[in-house]
């Protein structure tokens, strides 16, 4: 199953931006009857690029039957990781729209 994910703290839905990012996308669909995984992280400013972003992802992959759920994350700060397993790295989901 391939995945991505966000290494950084960092707006990753606009190249050179510097901003935290407080959005999380995640999509997960079925390409090739797979399972696929992506997520990409966005400031404030970034967010419906974020979503243009994971959309175009979602069509260039062929994906069927896929959701991209957007959440609200607290930023990372530099020098400290949160745990990937606790529940303050999972955010707060407050949309969930079906990819077609």
């Amino acid at each position: 199953m391939p995945v991505s994910s966000p290494s950084s703290g960092a707006c990753q839905a606009s190249e050179g931006c510097r901003y935290p990012a407080y959005f999380e996308g995640r999509a997960v669909g079925t390409a090739d009857q797979q399972q696929v995984r992506r997520s990409t992280r966005a400031c404030g400013n970034h967010m419906g690029a974020l979503v243009q972003i994971m959309s175009a992802w979602a069509r260039e992959g062929n994906l069927t039957q896929g959701r991209l759920t957007v959440l609200a994350i607290e930023p990372t700060v530099k020098g400290h990781r949160q745990d990937p397993g606790s529940p303050a790295s999972r955010g707060f989901a407050f949309t969930s729209i079906p990819i077609p």
